[in-house]
């Protein structure tokens, strides 16, 4: 979607240049445009040409081409920030303000769809454990080829987890959404019991604690304060 919208914009852009230059056309050239291209959707009306002229004289070429303003939403873009900003300065920071956001989401999303994934394969290994001690061993060996995600003691840890939480817990609250390193390695090592996780998960999410701060809280004993 990153890469259509930019590729949008871009196009959007060098439309808005070509509008610039031909101003001395007179007033009616953006609606004779607009008849034109009505044929190739709803993106060339005459308000939204409008805009592509509007954003071609606000931005610069390095700015669309290198910065962020690309990947932001074109109605966002034009409609919202570029009408409510009283600076150029104003507008790059809330472009890039946008972009910080979307980008945290999208690590949410895919944090939380690679625990799901780690808590189904920790499922299986727990119902292969019969299959002897040196399952695990030959399975890392087997999925190499997938990255360092899947090691020895990675898979053990997805056993650990499978065994630790209920699927419930893992894709209706919020264990999915903590890091991995985080949830496997801190949190789960050092709560002395199922209650005490859940609860150091459900702050760290609260507050976006990151893993330094998460020892630090479990040293000082948080839980035992509540």
């Amino acid at each position: 979607m990153v890469v259509v919208n930019s590729a949008m914009i871009m196009t959007y852009y060098k439309i808005g240049t070509i509008i610039n230059k031909r101003k001395t056309w007179g007033s009616k050239y953006i609606q004779r445009l607009s008849n034109d291209l009505k044929e190739n959707g709803k993106g060339y009306s005459y308000q939204n040409l409008k805009f592509m002229s509007q954003f071609s004289k606000e931005f610069k070429d390095d700015e669309i081409g290198l910065q962020a303003v690309s990947q932001i939403p074109w109605g966002t873009l034009t409609t919202v920030i570029m009408t409510k900003s009283k600076s150029h300065e104003e507008m790059l920071w809330y472009i890039k303000e946008t972009i910080k956001q979307k980008r945290n989401k999208a690590m949410v999303v895919v944090n939380s769809a690679m625990i799901i994934t780690y808590y189904e394969i920790g499922t299986i290994i727990n119902k292969r454990k019969t299959w002897g001690s040196k399952y695990i061993e030959r399975l890392s060996n087997d999925l190499k080829e997938y990255g360092k995600g899947y090691s020895i003691q990675n898979l053990k840890r997805m056993s650990l987890v499978a065994n630790e939480f209920s699927y419930n817990e893992i894709s209706s609250q919020l264990v999915s959404q903590i890091p991995w390193g985080t949830l496997t390695t801190v949190i789960m090592t050092k709560s002395k019991s199922h209650e005490e996780m859940l609860w150091y998960i459900n702050e760290t999410h609260r507050n976006g604690w990151s893993r330094a701060t998460v020892l630090k809280q479990i040293a000082m004993k948080d839980y035992l304060m509540i």
